[in-house]
C-alpha cells in the first residue's frame, strides 16, 4: 500500500487544484439505474457526506456501510466490500 501512495504522491497536486466538476443533486436524480454507494463505518466526514448526500439525490441508490473500516474498505475489509457487491449485481 505504502508504495501505490508514493507512486501516486505526484498526482495529488494537480488533482487538489482542480475545480470540481459541478453536479447536483437534480442532476444525480436523473440517474435512472439501480446504483450501490459504499461507505465504511468510520469513513470520515468528508467522504461519509458525499455518500449521503449522493444516496438521498438518486432514486434508484442503494446505500450499504462497511463495518469496522474507514474509506479504506476495499484494501482492508475485501471480503465485505467484494461481497456487497455481488449481492447488489445479483439482485439488479
Amino acid at each position: 500500500m505504502r508504495t501505490i501512495w508514493l507512486d501516486n504522491a505526484r498526482t495529488v497536486p494537480p488533482q487538489m487544484s482542480m475545480t470540481p466538476p459541478a453536479i447536483t443533486c437534480e442532476d444525480l436524480a436523473t440517474l435512472e439505474q439501480p446504483t450501490l454507494i459504499l461507505k465504511g463505518e468510520h469513513s470520515d466526514l468528508f467522504f461519509a457526506s458525499i455518500a449521503d448526500t449522493m444516496a438521498q439525490c438518486q432514486p434508484q441508490a442503494e446505500l450499504q456501510v462497511i463495518p469496522g473500516v474507514n474509506h479504506d474498505g476495499p484494501v482492508h475489509a475485501v471480503e465485505p466490500f467484494t461481497a456487497a457487491i455481488l449481492d447488489f449485481l445479483s439482485e439488479h
